[in-house]
């Protein structure tokens, strides 16, 4: 399991080791007008207090639902009676009220796919209409979700990875930044798999020559 709060790619078990060494081996870092202090060690960035608990608790790691708190509020006193474990709390924010371009927006989409031209760019699908192009998911995610639109910062992702499956179970709404991230996994991942199969065919055909 990838422990998404971290942008180090690291897993849970790879991150605590490391951690735990930046207590001993790094150099303290003051960010965002001394509101967080990091630990930076092998060039990864370690929050120090994390860094701490995982030092203090090798039997009990920070785990990816949890976060690390200072009772008294002072992020200096790295003391463990001061450090303290909780899991993480999520609140939902309210759905935005549809505005008036929002519903000019859905009309337009709902017309776009009774009169609009269908036409292809970069392996999607789209309609042409009224001098304005769309992507047919994200006009149809409009068409089938009106109480929750596509935002301008905001994507449709395909679950199957083909972009011409606009069936309605195929489509997900996506932040733009979780989308793009999501796919660089998907071609790092590509790009292992690709060099282990070239490995495997290199050491085959070495096997097979004579």
């Amino acid at each position: 399991m990838k422990w998404g709060a971290y942008k180090s790619g690291l897993d849970i078990e790879t991150y605590t080791k490391l951690s735990r060494e930046a207590v001993c081996y790094g150099k303290k870092v003051y960010r965002r007008n001394g509101k967080r202090i990091v630990l930076q060690y092998i060039g990864l960035s370690f929050d120090i207090e994390y860094a701490f608990w995982n030092f203090y608790h090798p039997d009990d790691p920070l785990q990816a639902n949890e976060i690390i708190k200072f009772e008294d509020g002072n992020r200096e006193n790295l003391d463990i009676s001061n450090l303290s474990k909780h899991k993480k709390t999520y609140t939902p924010k309210p759905k935005r009220a549809l505005s008036e371009y929002d519903r000019e927006y859905l009309e337009f989409c709902k017309e776009a796919i009774q009169y609009g031209k269908q036409s292809m760019s970069k392996g999607r699908r789209y309609l042409y209409y009224k001098g304005k192009s769309i992507a047919i998911a994200r006009a149809l995610w409009n068409l089938w979700h009106p109480e929750d639109p596509v935002r301008i910062t905001e994507v449709i992702h395909h679950k199957d990875g083909d972009r011409l499956n606009d069936s309605y179970e195929n489509l997900q709404k996506i932040e733009a930044g979780k989308h793009m991230k999501l796919h660089v996994e998907e071609r790092r991942e590509n790009k292992k798999m690709n060099i282990g199969k070239n490995l495997h065919n290199q050491t085959k055909n070495s096997n097979d020559k004579p």
